[in-house]
């Protein structure tokens, strides 16, 4: 493999990132996730399509390997896939942060217990992720009660089967 498929993956990956991170501080899309699938994915797949037809038919780009074109991709895809994947993680608040954060503003006293829980809203907390699931379209409101789209519902049955062939429990994180 040429050292051009390292630089054009990671490359690609910057520019993606970069895009990323403009376009939430210019205009936040109301779905992240599928925003996210959209530049990370979306678009590297088709303008790589895009390459790989012109090097077909475009005699200057011919000397365009489709192997490396490929491999390219997916050093792409796979970076992008661990990004999209750990990016609910980040942008979301953490409840071990938040306690970690209000710990540390009471250095060097520290918290009780009880002062803890009454300084750490977990209800904004709860509310922020429903807001998500809902902006997400994993989940919808019918009513007075959320259920899940048919998405997440497929979505969850991934996971589940991840979790069974890895020996873990079906509840917990």
């Amino acid at each position: 493999m040429r050292a051009i498929v390292l630089i054009a993956g990671f490359g690609a990956f910057a520019c993606c990132l970069t895009f990323h991170v403009i376009l939430w501080r210019v205009a936040r899309p109301r779905s992240d996730v599928r925003a996210l699938f959209w530049i990370f994915l979306g678009l590297p797949t088709m303008i790589a399509l895009g390459i790989f037809g012109a090097a077909a038919v475009i005699p200057a780009v011919r000397w365009l390997d489709g192997l490396h074109i490929l491999a390219t991709l997916l050093l792409h895809w796979a970076l992008s896939s661990a990004y999209i994947q750990s990016y609910p993680a980040v942008q979301a608040r953490s409840p071990s942060l938040e306690i970690a954060f209000a710990v540390s503003r009471s250095a060097p006293r520290g918290l009780s217990r009880e002062e803890l829980l009454a300084t750490v809203n977990t209800g904004l907390l709860v509310d922020e992720r429903l807001e998500d699931l809902v902006a997400n379209r994993l989940i919808r409101a019918e009513g007075d009660r959320y259920v899940l789209t048919p998405f997440s519902t497929r979505l969850i049955r991934l996971f589940l089967g991840l979790r069974f062939v890895l020996g873990l429990p079906n509840r917990g994180g």
